[in-house]
């Protein structure tokens, strides 16, 4: 039966990921590598293709290396649970001088494993470089790497053989940072002006960055130069019909500020479409006039419209060191916005009291079912784990904090078929801080409960993980919430 009986406030609302206690430019992780051995910072999946010497380092005397063969190397488990964060190292590849210098294919890939535990791509380093040569990266951590369980990785592709094909890594850094820019999707731009998070760069001899020497918007750009280099954007989901393209601003360089890229310096844009295929939109020749300015709106087929969408700006050529630049500004992924638009019901039935049997009453000490109702009506879905539901517990009232439901206070029930939710709400126990419940008292501050009827608890929060399925035609998502609430004696 329906009862509008205790019905108090309920709110969903978008939560923000928690700052920790550290602050910007606190030390998050660090190692030199001025040891014998990699642990217990590192882990190899080939304990043969990896460790640690002193032919080659960044700081005093030592690095760690890659070699052999396909080989992973793993950090242990870092919080980056803060709101920026970025990471600096020290790269180089192999020589024959020191050690022995990979070929083609033997790459070095620098990897991050994000907020639901994949592995997403950094940067990667080509194999087939120069012999010897030094990388001093420092990249922008993206939003989904800032989480608890963050792990970073080196992994090498291949090599030849037992001591054949090197790379060398030394002085791993992570740093706090301010808060970076939200992930390219549609409706968003990226104007450069807080890092490069949404870009990675794959490059072979050249390099991207951001620099002030020129802009659109003030007062910050992206470059590419000095050779062979590209810089790939954040993946992206466009599979909708709302989604038609992006715009761009670029400027070729020029001495005034920078330096003017030569004939076969080229940029490139180009976006990855549908079967995987990086389609060229446009190519911009390096021998043009310096310091050029081309603003453009690409509109885009329906093969762009898929949930692994990407841009890429690549540069086919240019000398070593401070030369050849291409500078892009304010890419804005155009489209209309498809928003989340929530209903939330709440039912409250009574399951019994201590007097009557099969007509209970809302008397001391009777229990009553609160159900909790969350529907996304909307086209589109909220950003990842970014869902709060709160519930108020009625003055009068106790909450039961025992076993509802398979060991837990509450019972999740997701939507069937394509009105499954998405999202999923775990409990671990009483008195973990991660699961998906929490109790507040009076002053709103987390505590433990008693496992029973407990009046100390004034309001329960709960935290969906994941991210809620928009509705379409034949489908509207959906998950309930479910607890027990009891007439206080």
């Amino acid at each position: 039966m329906f009862r509008r009986l205790y019905l108090t406030c309920l709110s969903l609302c978008l939560l923000y990921p928690l700052a920790g206690l550290a602050a910007p430019g606190d030390i998050l992780f660090s190692d030199d590598f001025e040891r014998t051995g990699l642990g217990p910072n590192w882990t190899a999946d080939v304990a043969s293709a990896a460790g640690i010497s002193a032919a080659t380092s960044s700081s005093p005397t030592r690095s760690m290396y890659t070699r052999n063969e396909a080989v992973a190397v793993t950090s242990t488990v870092i919080d980056l649970s803060v709101y920026g964060a970025d990471l600096s190292v020290w790269i180089r590849r192999g020589d024959d001088a020191f050690s022995e210098d990979p070929d083609p294919g033997e790459d070095l890939v620098v990897e991050y494993l994000d907020s639901v535990g994949t592995w997403q791509n950094l940067a990667t380093y080509l194999g087939d470089g120069t012999p010897g040569e030094i990388y001093n990266a420092t990249y922008i951590l993206p939003f989904d790497a800032l989480h608890v369980n963050f792990q970073l990785r080196f992994r090498q592709l291949g090599g030849s053989g037992v001591d054949w094909d090197y790379w060398h890594i030394d002085d791993v850094v992570i740093t706090e940072k301010a808060a970076t820019r939200p992930p390219l999707k549609i409706g968003i731009c990226d104007d450069f002006e807080q890092g490069l998070s949404n870009w990675t760069e794959n490059s072979s001899g050249g390099s991207m960055g951001i620099s002030s020497a020129t802009s659109q918007s003030p007062t910050s750009s992206m470059y590419t130069q000095g050779g062979v280099v590209s810089a790939t954007s954040n993946t992206m989901d466009t599979n909708t019909t709302q989604f038609s393209g992006f715009s761009v601003w670029i400027q070729r360089g020029n001495d005034a500020f920078s330096e003017d890229p030569d004939n076969g310096e080229d940029l490139v844009v180009e976006y990855l479409d549908n079967t995987s295929t990086w389609v060229t939109l446009e190519t911009f020749p390096g021998n043009g006039t310096p310091g050029q300015i081309f603003t453009r709106t690409y509109t885009l087929p329906a093969s762009a419209q898929h949930t692994s969408f990407q841009i890429r700006f690549r540069q086919t050529g240019g000398n070593a060191g401070l030369w050849d630049f291409w500078h892009i500004d304010d890419v804005c992924i155009e489209g209309t916005v498809p928003f989340p638009v929530f209903v939330i019901q709440k039912n409250v039935s009574l399951e019994n009291d201590p007097v009557n049997v099969t007509n209970p009453k809302a008397i001391p000490l009777s229990n009553s079912r609160y159900n909790i109702r969350v529907v996304n009506t909307g086209t589109g879905s909220p950003d990842n784990n970014t869902m709060l539901i709160r519930d108020d517990i009625p003055a009068g009232t106790e909450i039961f904090t025992g076993n509802y439901s398979g060991g837990a206070p509450f019972a999740f029930i997701d939507g069937t078929g394509v009105d499954a939710s998405g999202v999923s709400c775990t409990f671990i126990s009483l008195s973990d801080t991660t699961d998906c419940i929490t109790f507040l008292d009076a002053g709103n501050n987390p505590i433990v409960p008693n496992g029973g009827y407990d009046s100390r608890v004034k309001a329960v929060e709960f935290r969906p993980t994941g991210i809620m399925n928009a509705s379409s035609s034949g489908s509207t998502p959906y998950f309930e919430l479910e607890f027990r609430i009891r007439v206080a004696p």
